[in-house]
């Protein structure tokens, strides 16, 4: 910071951590829609293509308690940037996969590095809109 301005803007950081909830939100909704096609397409029935969505889910749900000692480890940025670098090769993977268990196993890893990334956003969100003003204000004066 120089002349009491950040060094980057706090709009721009904004918008790129909340990134992460919409690739979630986006990402189930289209598996949601499309898991007849995809099981035609990977001659597969209903009730099989079903685990894309249930692997994901359990993916979420095995990682969340490490996400915060991860994020520690390796520093928010360079976690928060990591995750969303790997879902995005895994979304490839998961558009690319020739069979049910290569979608699964993608689905997985999609599951594990999305939570990851959105548990960074879920912790800090509070330091992440300090930039407004009427925030600052708040967390300079005690007991307001």
């Amino acid at each position: 910071m120089s002349n009491g301005k950040p060094a980057v803007n706090p709009w721009l950081i904004a918008v790129t951590v909340t990134l992460a909830t919409f690739m979630e939100l986006l990402d189930t909704s289209i598996a949601n829609v499309a898991l007849p096609y995809i099981g035609g397409g990977l001659g597969r029935s209903y009730d099989e293509v079903t685990w894309i969505l249930t692997t994901y889910l359990v993916a979420n749900a095995v990682i969340l308690p490490m996400s915060a000692w991860l994020s520690r480890v390796f520093g928010r940025k360079t976690y928060y940037l990591g995750c969303v670098a790997l879902f995005t090769l895994t979304s490839l993977f998961c558009g690319l996969a020739p069979s049910l268990g290569i979608m699964l196993s993608s689905r997985v890893l999609q599951g594990l590095e999305l939570q990851l990334a959105l548990d960074i956003l879920h912790q800090h969100s509070d330091r992440l809109l300090v930039f407004l003003p009427e925030q600052q204000a708040r967390k300079r004066s005690p007991g307001v």
